[in-house]
């Protein structure tokens, strides 16, 4: 998972904690909440809190 803050112009990696499974979808909710990202991976949905640095799996009550 890669971040950019600057439009694209340069990018940080920001996967601690994600699976090694491909990112499949990734959701900025920045708008919302101010550092809230989310992310499917494998068969996983992931949560960071913190724009990016830390991923915890989030799939309480998620049927997939």
């Amino acid at each position: 998972m890669l971040r950019s803050t600057d439009s694209g112009a340069s990018w940080t990696e920001v996967s601690g904690g994600l699976t090694a499974a491909v990112v499949q979808q990734a959701w900025d909710m920045t708008a919302i909440d101010g550092e809230l990202l989310l992310a499917t991976a494998g068969w996983g949905l992931y949560r960071s809190a913190d724009a990016g640095s830390t991923w915890t799996a989030s799939n309480e009550g998620v049927v997939i």
